[in-house]
C-alpha cells in the first residue's frame, strides 16, 4: 500500500468512529508522520534487490481512462480534469450514461422527506463495474419506496454516481445526486482557483451541470468543507446559485443541496441546524443537509427559520453513530422520531453500516431489520404508484415446490403460489407484443479490437456498438449479448453441419458492450456476436431475428 493509500485508509477508518472536528485535529499529526512513512517505504524498496525480473518489468500500470478496458465508474479528482472535459473523451464515458429516465412529474412531495447518502469504503467498490461484477453479495438497497433522494458520496472532488444506482433509483421515482466536495489543504487550493472570480465560479458550475445532464442524474450535493476568506464568500454564493439555476434550466426538477459546513463568514464550523450562519446558502439552493451532531431542539428551530421551506431542511443522521443524536446504529429511529415530530426532512448518512460492520446473522436479514426499526410498518409511507407491497403474511405460509424465478415466464392458466425474498413479482397482460426493429435496421461496429494469448491460446477484446440506421433514438433498457464461436470445419464427415453453441456473455444498459479477453478455441474461424434487445416489460427479441456482428478470427 502506498503512503497516500495508507493515509487515506487511516482517514476512512477514523471517520467511522471520530467526529469531523476531532478528526481534523489529528490531521497535522498524520501529516507529520506521512513523510517518515514515505522514507521508510522508499528505503525498503531500494533495499529489496531480490525481486524477480517479471516483478520489476511488469508493474501494475496506472489507470488510464482513455484506453480500452473493462468499463468502470470513477470520479473526477482534480479541477484540471473537470476543466479539460477529458471525462467526455474517455473510453468509459458512454458506458456510464444512465438508461432509465426519471418519470415525468417526479417532483418532491410537499411533506417530510427521506434523503439517503451512500458513503461506503471510499466509494466505487462493487458498484463500479458497469457491466456487472462477480460479487453476488454486494451491497444493495431494496427499500426504495421509502426514499425521496439518493446521494452517491465519496471523498473525491467530483463524485459521479455509477449508472446502476441511477437506473435503479429512477425506476422507483427517486432522484439521484452526485457530490462536489472540497476538503483539507488540497480543497482549499481548489477553492482558491474555483472562486478566483465570478466568471470562474460560473464556469465550474456549468461544467458540473453539463456532467449531470450528460450522465442522466438529477443534481448535486455541495460540500465545501474548508475554511475560506470572507472575501471569497460572494463568489461561493455565485457558484452555488449559478449551479442551481443552470441545473433547473437544463433539467427541470433537478436539485442542488447545500451541506452544512463552511459558514457565511468563511469559517469551517458545522452548525448542525439551519441558522443565520448558513441560511444565505439555503436561500439559493434547493435544500440544506444539516450536519448530524444536532441537539433535540435543532429540528424545531430549523423548521421555524425555514418557514414554508421546512421540508427542504434535511437533518443529518449518521448511522455509524458518530456524535449523532440518539446514537445511530440500531437506535437510528430515535433521531427520526424527533425529526418527524418537528415536521422537517431527514438525511440518513452511511446506511451501509449494516453491510460494512457485518451485522449478524447476514446482510439481508440485518438490512430488513434496520429498515423495520427505522420505519415501522405502521408508519411506512408509499410515495408513488410504482407497485403494490403487501405487508402481511400470505394465506399459505410455505411456497409450492415449483418456484418461478426472475427472467422466466409462465403460460399456466389458473392460480399458483409464489415466494419472493428480494425484487418484485409482476403479473401483466398485453394486447400486443413489442415490435422490435429487424436485424437489417441496425448498424453494428467493432472497435478497439485487440487479439491476445500465448502458447496456442487466443483471446479477443473488442468494443461492440450498435445503433439504428435511420438515426432514431430508440433505446431499450437492456441488451443481452451472445457469442457463437464458429468452427473452421463446419461440416462433419457424414455431411451434417456443426452447430456453434450460442454463449451468453453479458448484458448492456447502453448501446455498447465491451468484450474483455474472450477465450477462443484453436479451431474457431469466426465469432458471431448477437445483440438481443429487451423491453421494459421483460419481452425480448427472438435471437434468430436479432442483429449480429461477425468477426473473423485473426490467423497467427
Amino acid at each position: 500500500m502506498s503512503p497516500k493509500s495508507t493515509f487515506l485508509f487511516l482517514l476512512h477508518f477514523l471517520r467511522s468512529f471520530i467526529s469531523p472536528k476531532t478528526l481534523r485535529a489529528l490531521r497535522d499529526f498524520l501529516n507529520s508522520i506521512l513523510k517518515t512513512i514515505k522514507n521508510n517505504i522508499f528505503l525498503r524498496m531500494s533495499a529489496s534487490g531480490d525481486q524477480s525480473d517479471d516483478q520489476k518489468s511488469n508493474p501494475t500500470p496506472p489507470f488510464d481512462p482513455s484506453k480500452p478496458s473493462i468499463p468502470i465508474s470513477y470520479p473526477i479528482k482534480t479541477l484540471e480534469d473537470l476543466d479539460s472535459g477529458s471525462y467526455f473523451t474517455s473510453f468509459h464515458y458512454p458506458f456510464n450514461v444512465s438508461s432509465v429516465p426519471l418519470q415525468p412529474n417526479s417532483g418532491l412531495a410537499p411533506r417530510p422527506r427521506i434523503l439517503v447518502c451512500h458513503d461506503m469504503q471510499g466509494g466505487y467498490v462493487d458498484d463500479k463495474w458497469v457491466q456487472g461484477g462477480d460479487n453476488p453479495g454486494a451491497y444493495a438497497i431494496w427499500h426504495w419506496y421509502l426514499i425521496d433522494v439518493f446521494v452517491y458520496f465519496s471523498h473525491n472532488l467530483v463524485t459521479l454516481p455509477p449508472p446502476c444506482w441511477t437506473n435503479t433509483a429512477h425506476r422507483h421515482g427517486v432522484k439521484v445526486l452526485g457530490t462536489f466536495i472540497t476538503e483539507w489543504d488540497e480543497g482549499r487550493a481548489i477553492c482558491n482557483k474555483l472562486l478566483a472570480t465570478k466568471e470562474s465560479a460560473h464556469k465550474y458550475a456549468e461544467l458540473l451541470a453539463k456532467l449531470a445532464v450528460a450522465l442522466g442524474f438529477d443534481g448535486w450535493l455541495l460540500n465545501m468543507e474548508v475554511k475560506l476568506d470572507v472575501e471569497q464568500i460572494p463568489n461561493l454564493k455565485e457558484f452555488a446559485s449559478h449551479l442551481t439555476q443552470t441545473m433547473h434550466s437544463l433539467l427541470p426538477g433537478s436539485l442542488v443541496i447545500w451541506y452544512d459546513s463552511v459558514t457565511i463568514d468563511g469559517d469551517l464550523d458545522w452548525q448542525n441546524q439551519l441558522n443565520d450562519k448558513n441560511k444565505p446558502f439555503f436561500d439559493i439552493c434547493d435544500g440544506i443537509f444539516a450536519n448530524y451532531s444536532w441537539q433535540e431542539d435543532y429540528p424545531k428551530l430549523s423548521a421555524k427559520l425555514a418557514g414554508d421551506r421546512k421540508f427542504d431542511v434535511y437533518m443529518g443522521i449518521d448511522v455509524f453513530g458518530r456524535n449523532t443524536y440518539g446514537g445511530g446504529q440500531w437506535t437510528t429511529n430515535a433521531a427520526l422520531d424527533v425529526i418527524k415530530e418537528d415536521d422537517v426532512s431527514a438525511a440518513i448518512f452511511a446506511p451501509g453500516w449494516v453491510y460494512e460492520t457485518k451485522q449478524p446473522p447476514d446482510f439481508q436479514t440485518a438490512q430488513n431489520r434496520a429498515m423495520d426499526i427505522i420505519f415501522p410498518l405502521t408508519e411506512q409511507k408509499y410515495q408513488a404508484l410504482h407497485g403494490i407491497t403487501f405487508l402481511h403474511k400470505p394465506f399459505r405460509q410455505q411456497p409450492e415446490r415449483s418456484v418461478l424465478t426472475s427472467e422466466q415466464s409462465s403460460t399456466t392458466e389458473g392460480s399458483a403460489d409464489y415466494f419472493a425474498v428480494l425484487g418484485d413479482i409482476r403479473i401483466s397482460t398485453s394486447s400486443q407484443n413489442t415490435v422490435f426493429p429487424p436485424s437489417s435496421s441496425w448498424m453494428l461496429e467493432g472497435q478497439d479490437i485487440e487479439w491476445g494469448g500465448s502458447q496456442g491460446s487466443k483471446t479477443l477484446s473488442v468494443k461492440i456498438s450498435w445503433k439504428l440506421k435511420d438515426g432514431k433514438n430508440l433505446l431499450f433498457p437492456r441488451y443481452n449479448v451472445y457469442v457463437e464461436k464458429q468452427p473452421k470445419q463446419p461440416v462433419r464427415p457424414l455431411g451434417r453441419k456443426l452447430q456453434a453453441e450460442r454463449e451468453y456473455i453479458g448484458a448492456a444498459q447502453v448501446e455498447a458492450f465491451y468484450v474483455s479477453e474472450l477465450a477462443i478455441p484453436s479451431d474457431t474461424s469466426s465469432l458471431k456476436f448477437t445483440i438481443q434487445a429487451c423491453d421494459a416489460n421483460g419481452d425480448s427479441q427472438k435471437l434468430d431475428e436479432a442483429p449480429f456482428f461477425q468477426l473473423n478470427v485473426e490467423v497467427q
